[in-house]
């Protein structure tokens, strides 16, 4: 497992760069601005209800301030009259959070520091990708801070408040440097894994922005609240995988789109993926799995094999080729559309039947002509550990249908499998393909 380090501060250039942009503080004579100062947890694990403490943080004559919190996943910011506040990470990541405190004259001052979120080393989930910071992370310059705002063309920045912090925080930051790669280190109980070689920069960059919501919670769609999924998913039954799987088509299949409501991955670019947390435990081919990995190439990953989520070049299934352990709803070399490019998360229903959706939104081709469009999604099912691919719009001739695809499900090693289709326009819109565990 890798280390685990305490939060540390940004280098001396980005933390300046952070400060002269984001930390503005409204000039006038005889104003002082308030001073943040941020403390985050020692350590910090997915899953895990974390503290931040803005306490230390100072204003002139004691006056009641503000406090606005940014957590760098994507999760809105936060306003709070507490100094301290709570939050959870649904994955792992370098996540810069920063906190802006405000006086009741509108002046500001902000501070920004990295927070290492990794697995628990019970998880039995592999630390990585190593550190890596996203130029998309940095906060906005300017956030909307209400009434008691700082108006950016008329605030000054406490340039000297930005080099003492910078100054003094130097000497952690280049320590940190130097044990940058020790975050890409393997738990040597999961013998297999190697998260670091095989996954590009993207992976940790795209991957530590805007889940939205925790992955380990229902979003609040279930039977009781919405009879059309009440009516659609029905409750099925399944073993662990240990035993294999039966390919069955089902009568009645269910086309749910959860892109209104779901959770946005942040999976936009050409091949990208990234490790994310499951709602509930799920066994795959009998091992269970608390993570998956998802690939803008239209498949999942659990751990247990390499991890590899940028693999562009489809292959027959089972095949001992990385990368294993595979459910392959649309494997092939996808690119992003347009705009509304997205891959979306949600959870429907309640214990213990929820269903886990991973939807891959408006995903096209290289090279291929504007009409081309795929909406698909993979379902993962509580309990039953039956999975269920969806395709919901299938646009563009044969591509589109899957002719240079592979669509079908492997273990750990590529020993076992099931190929639903190789290269062959098999796919058609409306079609499930169910896989039930024995």
């Amino acid at each position: 497992m890798g280390s685990l380090r305490r939060a540390r501060l940004l280098p001396t250039v980005v933390l300046s760069a952070l400060l002269g942009a984001g930390c503005s503080e409204s000039s006038g004579a005889g104003k002082n601005p308030p001073r943040a100062r941020l403390q985050l947890p020692a350590r910090a694990f997915v899953g895990q209800v974390l503290v931040f403490d803005g306490s230390a943080s100072t204003a002139p004559d004691r006056r009641l301030l503000r406090y606005r919190w940014r957590f760098g996943d994507g999760a809105p910011d936060l306003e709070t009259a507490s100094p301290q506040t709570r939050h959870r990470y649904d994955r792992m990541g370098d996540f810069i959070v920063c906190l802006w405190v405000i006086d009741p004259q509108g002046l500001s001052n902000q501070r920004c520091e990295v927070l290492a979120v990794r697995f628990a080393p019970d998880s039995g989930i592999p630390d990585g990708p190593p550190d890596l910071l996203a130029p998309d992370q940095l906060p906005d310059a300017g956030p909307d801070l209400g009434d008691g705002g700082v108006d950016g063309g008329d605030a000054a920045v406490d340039a000297g408040d930005a080099g003492v912090e910078a100054d003094a925080d130097a000497g952690d930051a280049g320590g940190d440097a130097a044990d940058g790669g020790a975050d890409g280190a393997l738990d040597a109980s999961d013998a297999a894994q190697d998260v670091t070689p095989d996954i590009t920069p993207d992976v940790g960059v795209d991957a530590a922005t805007d889940l939205g919501v925790d992955a380990a919670t229902d979003l609040g769609v279930d039977a009781t609240t919405d009879a059309s999924l009440g009516a659609c998913l029905a409750t099925v039954t399944g073993g662990s995988g240990a035993g294999g799987y039966n390919r069955t088509f089902p009568a009645d299949p269910c086309l749910i789109d959860v892109s209104a409501f779901g959770s946005k991955l942040n999976i936009t670019k050409d091949d990208q993926g990234t490790l994310t947390l499951l709602p509930f435990s799920f066994s795959y081919f009998g091992v269970a799995k608390s993570a998956v990995g998802v690939s803008s190439n239209g498949y999942l990953q659990f751990p247990g094999a390499p991890l590899q989520l940028t693999a562009n070049v489809p292959s027959p299934l089972p095949n001992a080729t990385a990368p294993n352990n595979v459910v392959a709803a649309f494997w092939d070399n996808l690119a992003p559309l347009g705009a509304t490019t997205n891959i979306y998360l949600a959870t429907l229903r309640q214990t213990p039947n929820r269903v886990f959706v991973v939807q891959w939104e408006d995903w096209s081709f290289l090279g291929l002509p504007a009409g081309t469009r795929l909406r698909f999604t993979v379902r993962l099912f509580e309990t039953s550990n039956v999975i269920e691919l969806s395709y919901l719009v299938l646009d563009g001739g044969n591509r589109a249908k899957g002719s240079q695809a592979s669509v079908g499900i492997e273990n750990a090693t590529g020993t076992l499998g099931i190929q639903h289709s190789l290269q062959m326009p098999a796919l058609t819109a409306g079609q499930t393909v169910r896989f039930t565990p024995l």
